[in-house]
């Protein structure tokens, strides 16, 4: 497994940060400091830099932006080392478009070779309230790893939006209309199939390596299940065209497509009770832990890859054990951590990591400190 590690990043006009480079170490780096003053921020600039969108809800570009910036542009650039080769990249961002470069060259994001996962709890309540939520997070991860997904999914909705578009103003029987739509669901087919087939191929590896994390890590007596949920499970391209067809009189009745693998859903039970329904708070927040740490595993075993971990300040939602658990689970990972924390007793559990690099935010100047 070739290792990839972000050294450092210089950030300009994002959010409350301050105009400044941080060099991070390539094990755990700590970020401490009061809520409100712009830990979580340099979370999601490293996010934004890598997938050039926030982690956070309807954060655009003018929501991202320092509001005292002379000039409206995001700069974000960075020194990456992969192996015994260091590569620096540059995003700039404007209300214009965006441009990435590779050692002064314009080059796609992707270039960077870097995967980040961030790991918040609070994104447990959205996760399982919206179905919309779940099909969002699952495409986010398989689009991350595996280009035919990504690009079968942007074809698929593409032909959705028409298909929808055509229904929405329909106005009667029109011979036309239905040729347009029997070729537009041939293109569902025909993308739909690849789409399916993965979404439920990564759904049972997730399941696998989330129970022994969630054994591993939270120690809760329960059996830990996730399932994909979908309407087209084994279908072939040719049954997935009928099942679009077959679909097609209530769908001009609703005038949109009602039914298909665009509602799919996944859901996670604890002792086959599926947690949406009867998962106390503090039961949700720890299955989503696990699968976010399951996708961890996977990334770093099935797929090679080091992924970095943005953990955002989940000391409130785990007792002493938990964080001493997944303190260890860190400490024993190869991989590059960036962790925040308001909270003093985790703080004073972060300090002893050996090889950890800390860092102090306050008011959105960053400083690091030795412990």
């Amino acid at each position: 497994m070739k290792e990839t590690f972000l050294e450092k990043i210089y950030v300009k006009n994002f959010r409350n940060l301050n105009e400044s480079t941080i060099e991070f170490s390539k094990d755990i780096n700590c970020i401490f400091g009061k809520n409100g003053n712009g830990k979580t921020n340099i979370l999601e600039a490293i996010f934004f830099f890598i997938y050039g969108k926030s982690f956070r809800k309807n954060s655009r570009f003018p929501q991202i932006t320092a509001f005292d910036s002379e000039k409206s542009e995001i700069i974000i650039k960075s020194i990456i080392e992969k192996g015994e080769q260091k590569d620096s990249y540059a995003l700039k961002v404007s209300e214009e478009g965006s441009e990435f470069y590779q050692n002064n060259k314009k080059a796609k994001r992707n270039s960077t070779q870097l995967q980040a996962i961030i790991i918040n709890p609070f994104d447990s309540f959205l996760f399982h309230q919206t179905p919309s939520q779940r099909r969002t997070w699952l495409n986010h991860i398989i689009s991350s790893i595996d280009e035919k997904y990504k690009s079968s999914l942007a074809n698929f909705n593409k032909a959705l939006k028409m298909r929808n578009s055509l229904l929405s103003k329909y106005q009667g029987a029109r011979e036309n209309l239905f040729l347009q739509i029997r070729a537009l669901d041939g293109q569902l087919s025909k993308y739909g199939g690849y789409i399916v087939n993965k979404r439920e191929e990564i759904c049972i590896e997730l399941e696998l390596l989330a129970k022994d994390v969630f054994t591993q890590i939270f120690n809760y007596p329960h059996n830990f299940q996730l399932k994909y949920v979908s309407g087209l499970k084994g279908f072939s391209e040719a049954e997935i065209f009928e099942f679009y067809q077959k679909n097609l009189d209530q769908d001009l009745i609703f005038r949109t497509t009602k039914r298909g693998l665009h509602r799919d859903d996944i859901e996670l039970f604890l002792d086959e009770n599926r947690t949406t329904d009867y998962g106390s708070v503090g039961q949700q927040k720890v299955s989503y832990l696990s699968l976010l740490f399951s996708y961890v595993e996977y990334l770093e075993h099935r797929m090679k890859i080091s992924p970095i971990l943005l953990i955002d300040d989940i000391s409130g939602e785990l007792d002493s054990v938990c964080w001493k658990n997944l303190l260890n689970y860190l400490e024993t990972k190869k991989l590059q951590v960036l962790i925040t924390t308001a909270n003093d007793a985790l703080k004073t559990e972060l300090c002893k990591i050996k090889n950890s690099r800390n860092f102090f935010v306050s008011g959105g100047e960053i400083k690091g400190f030795e412990q």
